[in-house]
């Protein structure tokens, strides 16, 4: 009991400081997930226990969160608990503890739909926030692995110079599969941010507003930018995007100033440089030249590439 009481004031200590600044930005930016989130996106085994795995995708298929361990680590860990060790049936309960906060904060049996311990911890700040309760079940996974361990270490095969070599071969081959697919990115940063390294600092804004690129870049360059995209975009930058999306992209009005992109820009954000990436992203040269005939946005450089930088006019 002394040795889980430490262990759990150790994880406390050690996740503190992430949590408090997790609770400092709750608070700054009110992140809370609607309770349907955690339904949809909660552990299903039934489309869930998948692998990319070239000995289970064709029997399991490799959708859902591809969850399934493989056989030997069940196997391993089924040996750990026959032998009644007391340590592995700690790692086991701890597992089914994690299982069953992975189920979400409901579950639907039949016609009948019961409450599960998830609605009572998604209530508690910061978990409040979080929308997959199926990371629960991954975490379960490394107990796993843990309790497979164990098992291993039971069997007088395991004392066998070759066991361990061999148990590795049978783990890789149970869990081989294709390379991950990688995109290749050039190193650096587009000539326009190299400009605007050059210019009096203010933040920047890419368009569109949600690019993946321009994260990357930001991490590059250091420079502020209004950019962003990932589970906790804040609620003004998703409005902005979508203002964007409609009223610029998809459309092009005649008049940037007056639309309403442009006044909720204004508004919510600070923005002092706005680039318009024509050189990198196809299809924007209209919006380029509603910009050149903007009063709001003045037309500074156009960068070697293509990419067109605007510095923000605003009327005092």
């Amino acid at each position: 009991a002394r040795l889980v009481a430490g262990a759990a004031l150790l994880a406390v200590l050690l996740t503190l400081p992430y949590l408090l600044a997790f609770r400092a930005l709750q608070a700054e930016q009110g992140f809370r997930r609607p309770p349907g989130m955690s339904v949809k996106m909660s552990f299903q085994p039934s489309r869930d226990l998948t692998s990319w795995s070239h000995v289970y995708i064709g029997v399991l298929g490799g959708d859902g969160e591809v969850l399934f361990p493989g056989l030997l680590p069940l196997v391993l860990g089924a040996i750990a608990l026959r032998r009644r060790r007391r340590v592995a049936w700690f790692y086991a309960a701890a597992a089914a503890v994690l299982v069953v906060l992975s189920l979400g904060p409901e579950l639907s049996v039949g016609s009948r739909t019961l409450a599960l311990p998830y609605r009572w911890l998604a209530a508690l700040p910061p978990f409040d926030s979080m929308r997959h309760p199926f990371t629960f079940a991954s975490v379960a996974l490394f107990l796993l692995a843990v309790l497979a361990g164990l098992g291993w270490s039971r069997l007088g095969l395991a004392a066998k110079p070759w066991a361990g070599p061999a148990i590795v071969l049978v783990a890789i081959a149970e869990t081989m599969t294709d390379a991950p697919r990688l995109r290749e990115v050039p190193a650096g940063v587009p000539p326009a941010y190299a400009m605007l390294a050059t210019m009096p600092p203010g933040p920047i804004l890419e368009l569109p507003v949600l690019a993946e690129e321009s994260v990357l870049w930001a991490a590059r360059h250091g420079l502020p930018v209004l950019n962003g995209i990932g589970a906790f975009t804040p609620a003004q930058t998703l409005v902005l995007d979508r203002y964007v999306s409609n009223h610029w992209l998809a459309a092009v009005p005649e008049d940037i100033d007056t639309s309403r992109p442009t006044r909720y820009l204004l508004a919510r954000f600070p923005v002092r440089y706005v680039i318009i990436p024509i050189g990198r992203v196809a299809g924007l040269r209209p919006l380029a030249a509603a910009f050149d005939r903007s009063r709001t946005f003045r037309f500074l450089v156009e960068a070697p590439d293509g990419d067109r930088i605007y510095e923000v006019v605003r009327d005092p």
